[in-house]
């Protein structure tokens, strides 16, 4: 994970209060990446003789904490905690899900099982939901599997029709 200008959440506030232990100068500890955070960053990094591009990676991360940057999320086992959402999704009522972060949700291997199920709701303003070359839906690329397994299970159980 790397935490750049634009990031926000718990890991962005964690670099900000040991930046602003270490005396950089961070503006308030809000978990945004903003320019003055940026700055102290570029700061650091000079300070340290790091690579100075004032993206916080491993480097720059092992540097000031003595360890990785942690993964917020090493799994998809379950939903994440609330806590986690804002980490991982960013500020979805402002920006949505980043583009990067949405994939396919092909389910064309179960088409026919499922046309009904999936298609039945739709109204003739739906059609975005219909793909010409395949059968699914977009969504964040995290829940693609589990989505996957759950219409897996949907029709191994005979629960379609």
């Amino acid at each position: 994970m790397f935490l750049y200008r634009g990031s926000q959440g718990s890991l962005v506030k964690a670099l900000q209060e040991r930046l602003s232990q270490l005396g950089y100068d961070v503006g308030a500890v809000d978990g945004v990446f903003g320019p003055r955070t940026e700055a102290a960053v570029l700061k650091f990094q000079q300070n340290r003789g790091l690579d100075m591009d004032g993206v916080v990676g491993n480097q720059t991360w092992q540097t000031l904490f003595g360890e990785p940057v942690p993964d917020i999320i090493p799994a998809l086992n379950e939903p994440p905690p609330e806590r986690f959402c804002f980490d991982v999704f960013g500020d979805f009522r402002l920006a949505g899900w980043n583009e990067q972060m949405l994939a396919k949700c092909d389910l064309s291997l179960w088409k026919e099982v499922l046309r009904d199920v999936y298609l039945g709701w739709l109204s003739p303003n739906d059609k975005a939901f219909v793909h010409p070359n395949w059968f699914g839906f977009i969504c964040h690329r995290l829940v693609v599997p589990k989505f996957q397994t759950a219409f897996r299970n949907v029709v191994a159980r005979g629960l379609a029709g």
